[in-house]
């Protein structure tokens, strides 16, 4: 049956998960159903199914690799970590899958009763983990935690969970936690949305331990006079990925969108003749694309790629059942050592250069700061000019910059940082008249 609106399959969202049934355990040596080692190639796509638990991962091209048979209940939320192991929050426990697809066992139980739901890594291989209650308790604490790669926890952040916003008052604290989370690639801005009445997608700083502004100020779109109803206004927000420009995907229940870095909606995604009930979004390997799943009957069996520039439905897999939630492998971090090169090693004054190597250990999408008192000084970094890039799949970057016109003669040293740590790598440039 068709579900009727939004707010239905919210509920079916909130208590849904935690009646997923169990499965057999995967045996001793890998899934028949499993590639050898090092068979995930970057883009692979991942899908988590309602019912028993099970992930099936497709290549780019949308065949069916493989299936993942989990050992609890079906995984609400997925993630990577820099070494290619997939973590599936199974609304109990974390479970850990090598790249071969192999069992390793769980992660980790949360300390005070919370049930994990997604999680997000850093470029230091840290996992932060956003949780529920069971059936609403609202009697637990339901932070965000930190956690080590080996899973011991490392902090707990009590971010602001309240919802309502009625009359622009908060009217309660919600009791199914900060669901979806993701870190952001400074490593200190953490992203999560709240299930309730309030849909803005929340910000917390774990560097400081202190709440910042919401992205956007959404509220619900379907509300009375008594509330306020904000220039965009994206329903629950639901699964949701952090794009390299800043910008934001998040699956929204009535469409999927794609929001700038203040949270403005840029673009809204839902093919003329669906119904809705977008409820997963992952951006694809290719940067260009993303994926989307619905909780809606007639959609609901299968996960649609949607162009990012032009909205249109440029691939479908069929899936057999509802996505949960979507993960996409963009490879491991860099086994490149790093490097940085200059082309040209000497330019003149008010020409450009590029700047192009490997950030070794540093994540997809981490920030690279190259710098030099050659540069301008639009960015800096204990006072130097930089230059910024971003980690691409492989864990190369590339930018070019303008040496300043008025720059005086004379050789600069060029070097680089990323994930809080220096390359350790360093390049001279020749600056002419």
């Amino acid at each position: 049956m068709r579900l009727a609106r939004v707010g239905v399959l919210a509920l079916l969202l909130a208590f849904g998960h935690a009646l997923g049934g169990s499965s057999a355990p995967l045996p001793a040596s890998a899934s028949a159903q499993s590639r050898a080692r090092g068979a995930y190639q970057a883009g692979a796509l991942f899908v988590a199914l309602s019912g028993p638990g099970r992930v099936q991962w497709y290549g780019s091209d949308g065949t069916l690799g493989g299936t993942l048979q989990q050992q609890g209940n079906a995984a609400a939320g997925m993630a990577f970590d820099r070494s290619g192991n997939l973590y599936a929050a199974d609304s109990n426990r974390i479970e850990k899958y090598g790249p071969d697809g192999r069992f390793l066992g769980p992660f980790v139980q949360l300390p005070n009763g919370e049930l994990p739901y997604s999680l997000s890594f850093d470029s230091a291989g840290n996992a932060y983990v956003g949780t529920r209650s069971y059936g609403g308790n609202p009697g637990l604490p339901l932070d965000v935690y930190k956690l080590s790669p080996s899973g011991a926890v490392l902090a707990h952040y009590d971010v602001n969970l309240a919802i309502g916003l009625h009359n622009g008052q908060p009217d309660i604290r919600s009791p199914n936690g900060p669901r979806w989370v993701q870190i952001g690639s400074d490593r200190c801005t953490l992203y999560y949305s709240v299930p309730g009445d309030d849909f803005a997608i929340r910000r917390f700083d774990v560097c400081r331990n202190a709440q910042l502004t919401d992205v956007g100020t959404g509220v619900n779109c379907g509300a009375t006079e008594e509330y306020q109803q904000p220039p965009s206004c994206f329903g629950f927000a639901y699964q949701f990925e952090l794009l390299p420009d800043g910008g934001i995907i998040v699956a929204n229940g009535a469409d999927v969108e794609r929001l700038d870095a203040s949270g403005a909606v840029l673009q809204r995604y839902n093919p003329p003749d669906s119904p809705g009930g977008w409820t997963t979004a992952a951006l694809a390997g290719d940067g260009k694309s993303f994926w989307a799943g619905s909780e809606y009957t007639g959609y609901n069996t299968s996960v649609y790629r949607f162009d990012l520039a032009s909205g249109q439905v440029v691939q479908t897999i069929k899936v057999g059942d509802t996505a949960n939630a979507l993960a996409v492998f963009k490879g491991t971090s860099s086994t490149a050592p790093s490097s940085l090169t200059l082309t040209p090693s000497s330019v003149k004054r008010g020409h450009t250069v590029l700047i192009k190597g490997s950030a070794d250990g540093c994540a997809v999408g981490d920030t690279v700061f190259i710098l030099s008192k050659a540069f301008v000084h639009m960015h800096d970094f204990a006072g130097l000019p930089a230059v910024l890039a971003k980690v691409r799949y492989g864990g190369s970057f590339r930018v070019t910059t303008t040496i300043p016109a008025a720059k005086r003669p004379g050789r600069y040293w060029v070097t680089a940082r990323c994930g809080g740590g220096n390359l350790g790598v360093r390049e001279y440039l020749t600056v002419r008249r």
